[in-house]
C-alpha cells in the first residue's frame, strides 16, 4: 500500500469514529408565509416571546406566550417535534429564541421576520387584553371590530353602537354580577362572538329579566359560538328585534328559559345546544322565525318548546329531549307553524308529548310525506318506506311519523345509512314530477323542488357511505 492510500484509510477510520453532527437551523419566513401557515397547519404552535405587557397590547390569536428571558426554563411546555412559529416585536428576540430552540433539539422552527409590527402593518388581526371591554366599546367607532384577548372581565357590557365583539376562542370570559344582563345589545348590526359569559348573583332571588345576553329592540345582530354557563335567569332574550342570528351557542345550567323571543320576526335560531330547567325555546308574539338543527333538553317540569300567540314559524331538524311529565311542545293561540323532521326523544316521558289548544289552527307537522321522529311511536311501517302507517295521527298531530331519526337528507329510506338502496330509489324516480307514476317525494331533497333531478342524486352521493352516529 502506498503512502497516499494509507493516509486515506487512516483518515476514513478516524472520521468514522467521530460522533455524527447534524446541522439543524431554523427557517426565516415572511409575514405572508406565516399567515398561510397559521391558516393551514392546524397543529402549528405560534410562540410569542415578547413581554407580558407587549403580549396584552396585541397578539396573534391563540399564541402561546413565553418571554424570551424565560424560554430556557420553560422548554418542557413545548414538543421538539412540533412546528413552531416564533415571533416578537420586530424580529430580533424571535431570532434569538429560535436559535435557543434549535440548540435544544427542536426540529421545526420558523422565525417570522419583522415580528408583530410587520404582521399589523399588513392588516392582520391582533387580540388585545383590555382593562375593560366597555371602555373599548365606548372608544370605538360604529363598524369597528374589537378583538378581545383571553382573560376574565368582571363587568357587564352595553353595546350601544354597531360594533363586533370577537373573543379569543371563548377564552375571553365576561363575568357579571348584580346586573339584569351580562351583555345588553341596543344597537343594530352588532356582533357578539366566541365569548364565555357567566352571569351570577350572590343570592337566590333574581328579576325576571335577568339573562346573559339581551337583544333590546335590536335587529340584524349576530350572537354566534358563545358559551353561556353557569347562568341565573335566561340564556338569550330577543325582545322586539328582527333578522337576528343566534347560531352555535352552548347554553347550559340555566334555571330560566334557554332562548326567549318576544314580539320579534324573521330571526334565525340554528345549531344551538340548550340545557335548561325552564323552557328551552320560548316564543311569544313572534312570527316568521326559523329554528333549525338545535338541541333542547329540559331538566325539570318545563316544556322544551312553547309558542304563545306566534304564527308562521318554521321548526325543522331540531332535537327535543324532555326529562319531565309535561308536554314537550305546546302551542297556545299559535297557528300556521311548520313543525317537521324534528326528533322527539321521549324515553321515560310519561306526559303528553304535544299540547295544542283550540285556538291553534293550521299548524303543519309534515312536509306532505314525512313528519317527525317520535321515540314512543308504536305503529308499523307496512310498506317499508321509513314512514309509519298505523296508529295515525300520532300524538294527534303527525300523519307521517318517521320510523328512525331524520339525520341526513340522503337517507331516502330512513334506515340510518346512505347506501345503494337510496341511490336506486332516486334513480327509479329520476326526472319525475308529482304527477308522474314513478314520483317519490322522499327523493325530492334538493332545489329545485318538485322534480327529481341531478341535484337530488348529487345530494345523496355526497353523503354516500355515511351512517347515523348520534
Amino acid at each position: 500500500m502506498n503512502r497516499l492510500a494509507l493516509i486515506l484509510v487512516v483518515a476514513i477510520l478516524f472520521f468514522s469514529m467521530l460522533p455524527v453532527v447534524v446541522a439543524v437551523n431554523y427557517t426565516n419566513v415572511s409575514v405572508s408565509q406565516a399567515y398561510t401557515m397559521i391558516d393551514s397547519v392546524l397543529s402549528l404552535v405560534v410562540l410569542d416571546v415578547r413581554t407580558r405587557g407587549e403580549y396584552n397590547s396585541g397578539h396573534i390569536r391563540n399564541a402561546l406566550h413565553i418571554p424570551v428571558s424565560e424560554l430556557e426554563g420553560r422548554l418542557d411546555e413545548l414538543n421538539i417535534t412540533d412546528d413552531i412559529l416564533v415571533h416578537c416585536k420586530s424580529g430580533g428576540r424571535s431570532a434569538s429564541a429560535s436559535q435557543t430552540l434549535v440548540n435544544n433539539g427542536f426540529l421545526y422552527i420558523f422565525n417570522m421576520l419583522g415580528g408583530i409590527d410587520a404582521w399589523k402593518s399588513q392588516g392582520h388581526p391582533v387580540y388585545i387584553k383590555y382593562s375593560s371591554i366597555q371602555e373599548a366599546i365606548n372608544t370605538a367607532s360604529p363598524g369597528d371590530t374589537i378583538l378581545v384577548g383571553s382573560g376574565t372581565y368582571y363587568e357587564n357590557i352595553i353595546v350601544n353602537k354597531s360594533v363586533s365583539l370577537i373573543g379569543e376562542d371563548r377564552k375571553a370570559t365576561i363575568y357579571s354580577e348584580y346586573t339584569l344582563s351580562a351583555a345588553e345589545i341596543k344597537a343594530d348590526y352588532s356582533v357578539v362572538r366566541e365569548f364565555t359569559i357567566v352571569n351570577l348573583r350572590s343570592n337566590s332571588t333574581y328579576p325576571q329579566e335577568l339573562c346573559s345576553i339581551l337583544l333590546n329592540s335590536s335587529s340584524n345582530c349576530e350572537i354566534i359560538d358563545n358559551k353561556l354557563s353557569p347562568v341565573l335567569g335566561d340564556g338569550i332574550i330577543i325582545d322586539g328585534g328582527s333578522e337576528n342570528k343566534i347560531i352555535g351557542n352552548e347554553i347550559h345550567e340555566i334555571p330560566g328559559n334557554g332562548i326567549s323571543i318576544r314580539s320579534s320576526i324573521d330571526n334565525l335560531i340554528m345549531q344551538n345546544s340548550v340545557s335548561t330547567q325552564g323552557i328551552g325555546l320560548n316564543l311569544s308574539g313572534c312570527h316568521f322565525n326559523n329554528m333549525y338543527n338545535n338541541f333542547f333538553i329540559s331538566t325539570s317540569s318545563s316544556e322544551c318548546m312553547k309558542l304563545w300567540t306566534s304564527h308562521n314559524n318554521t321548526i325543522e331538524r331540531n332535537t327535543f329531549h324532555p326529562d319531565s311529565g309535561l308536554e314537550t311542545i305546546s302551542l297556545h293561540n299559535s297557528s300556521n307553524n311548520s313543525i317537521w323532521h324534528n326528533q322527539l326523544n321521549l324515553t321515560g316521558h310519561y306526559g303528553p308529548a304535544v299540547n295544542v289548544d283550540e285556538n291553534s289552527t293550521n299548524n303543519v307537522w309534515d312536509n306532505g310525506s314525512e313528519g317527525n321522529y317520535w321515540s314512543n311511536y308504536n305503529g308499523t311501517d307496512l310498506d317499508n318506506d321509513g314512514i309509519g302507517d298505523t296508529n295515525l295521527p300520532w300524538e294527534g298531530v303527525d300523519n307521517y311519523p318517521l320510523m328512525n331519526p331524520y339525520w341526513n337528507p340522503g337517507d331516502i329510506d330512513h334506515d340510518l345509512d346512505v347506501d345503494i338502496f337510496d341511490v336506486v330509489q332516486a334513480a327509479v324516480a329520476y326526472d319525475s314530477t308529482p304527477s308522474d307514476t314513478n314520483w317519490n317525494p322522499h327523493c325530492d331533497i334538493a332545489e329545485p323542488y318538485g322534480i327529481i333531478d341531478i341535484f337530488d342524486i348529487v345530494t345523496i352521493s355526497s353523503s354516500y357511505g355515511e351512517e347515523y352516529n348520534p
